[in-house]
């Protein structure tokens, strides 16, 4: 008997730690980055799934922190002549449903979704594109350019040019 009870006992612990390590490996990316940029900075954001705040500050920097969907295989953030980046990267845009998923009604509920908190200088031009997104968005004092095919958009203390579809 304690011969049994040995292993199960050893055999627990493992996998206990093998199901953690899997869990581990389901998680999306992590990110934290932020670079140093212009006043009036360009913001270009391309986001197919998730959910984003965007606040303005008084730094003269970008950044963004967050976790990617599991469906996302990595994102590209990068910087030049006064314009910003950042694009989530995916093998295949339809991807984003999750696997097996054919649209977002099928699989809404097994779709991990991209989260991220942006800080941009206040006088910032925003751009973002997004297909199903949750927006929260204040503090920006530069232009606006939002398109979201679907999700709600919530705005406050913003002024400049704002369009918002």
């Amino acid at each position: 008997m304690q011969t049994k009870v040995g292993r199960i006992t050893f055999g627990l612990p493992l996998l206990l730690s093998l199901a953690c390590f899997s869990m581990q490996g389901l998680a999306g990316e992590a990110i934290n980055e932020v670079r140093d940029v212009q006043e009036n900075e360009v913001i270009d954001i391309e986001l197919l799934n998730g959910d984003i705040v965007i606040r303005g500050w008084d730094r003269n920097e970008v950044s963004f922190t967050g976790e990617l969907s599991d469906q996302a295989e990595g994102y590209d953030f990068s910087s030049r002549n006064g314009v910003t980046s950042f694009e989530e990267e995916y093998e295949d845009r339809r991807s984003f449903f999750g696997s097996g998923c054919k649209n977002w009604l099928d699989c809404s509920d097994e779709v991990d979704r991209t989260e991220l908190e942006v800080s941009v200088p206040r006088n910032s031009t925003i751009r973002l594109e997004g297909i199903n997104v949750e927006l929260e968005i204040t503090d920006i004092t530069g232009s606006t350019q939002i398109q979201i095919v679907s999700g709600p958009i919530f705005a406050s203390n913003m002024s400049g040019r704002i369009n918002i579809e």
